[in-house]
């Protein structure tokens, strides 16, 4: 009798566990905006677990607003948006004291839709940013270990931040800075100056027509059709370049990582100064284990050190 009371007892708590969970897991809706902002300047987009866009087209004169948010945890989340003189700001918000994207599983997106000449500055925790068809000074893109997507930017600066996410960017003009965590970033197409800081991620550089400086910990850089090479320095990371462009900037500075470039360049075209402790440094055929110097009577000079790694410039 008691076995059959508890069993009972057990049944009960069962399908009010799974019925509890059902309620959780149902989501409602808590945003729906459709609004239109005039004389707008300057956006700044906060979206937290939510995809977030801005698309600059061109002839548009007005911000337009398009965002919606649902959630299993309707009082603890919200949109908020505000017009502040020539600024909008839009931002995903949670409650304090709510630990993680609202303490529950939040579903949405934050849609801008404006003109090209404006001011943005995007931020997107763990979901997709999409930023396109901005002509202004500045743009500032940053993501924790969501998505990014960056396309068709003519800027003054491009500031590009990603920790654990992904970063694509490309057809960019303007000086670019890129900075990576543990994520993986692709910057592409790009006609300016490239400065990149990676710490154990991996950074694909390729088509600039500027200069790239990098600047690697434990991660992994690649270059390909870089026109000019400046500073690459690292400790225990690599740097592969293909067809990079050699000039009086390039100056290598690594412990015991490895570099390895392949240059169309004249290498007469240059004197190079490569010195190693316990590495190597090679420049053509000519390869050293301590210092590699070579005087070719030029105005421009190639320098490297490194430690316990390799650095290698050929053709």
């Amino acid at each position: 009798m008691h076995v059959f009371k508890l069993s009972q007892f057990a049944l009960v708590l069962t399908l009010a566990l799974l019925l509890g969970a059902c309620d959780l897991s149902q989501k409602s809706m808590v945003a729906d905006i459709d609004e239109v902002f005039e004389d707008i300047t300057e956006v700044e987009l906060y979206g937290g677990p939510l995809e977030i866009s801005y698309e600059g087209r061109e002839g548009y004169t007005e911000v337009a607003l398009n965002a919606y948010l649902e959630s299993t945890n309707a009082q603890a989340v919200d949109i908020y948006y505000e017009k502040i003189g020539n600024k909008l700001i839009v931002k995903y918000e949670q409650s304090k004291g709510v630990s993680g994207w609202g303490g529950a599983n939040s579903d949405g997106f934050i849609s801008l839709i404006g003109p090209k000449d404006i001011k943005v500055n995007m931020e997107g925790g763990s979901g997709q940013v999409m930023v396109r068809g901005i002509e202004h000074e500045e743009v500032t893109v940053a993501a924790g270990s969501g998505k990014v997507d960056v396309s068709d930017l003519k800027c003054d600066k491009i500031n590009l931040k990603i920790s654990s996410g992904k970063l694509e960017a490309s057809d960019l003009v303007g000086n670019v800075t890129c900075k990576l965590s543990s994520g993986y970033a692709v910057v592409e197409n790009v006609i300016g100056n490239v400065d990149a800081v990676a710490s154990s991620g991996k950074l694909t550089i390729r088509k600039v027509d500027g200069l790239v400086n990098a600047k690697i910990t434990s991660g992994k850089i690649s270059l390909n059709e870089i026109s000019r090479l400046g500073s690459l320095i690292g400790s225990s990371g690599s740097i592969d370049g293909q067809e990079v462009g050699l000039c009086d900037d390039t100056n290598i500075k690594f412990s015991s990582g490895s570099i390895h470039l392949s240059t169309s360049d004249n290498l007469d075209d240059y004197n190079f100064h490569l010195a190693a402790s316990s590495g190597s440094v090679r420049v053509g055929d000519q390869k050293s284990g301590s210092t590699l110097s070579i005087n070719h009577n030029s105005d421009q000079t190639v320098r490297g050190v490194v430690s316990s790694g390799t650095i290698t410039i050929k053709n």
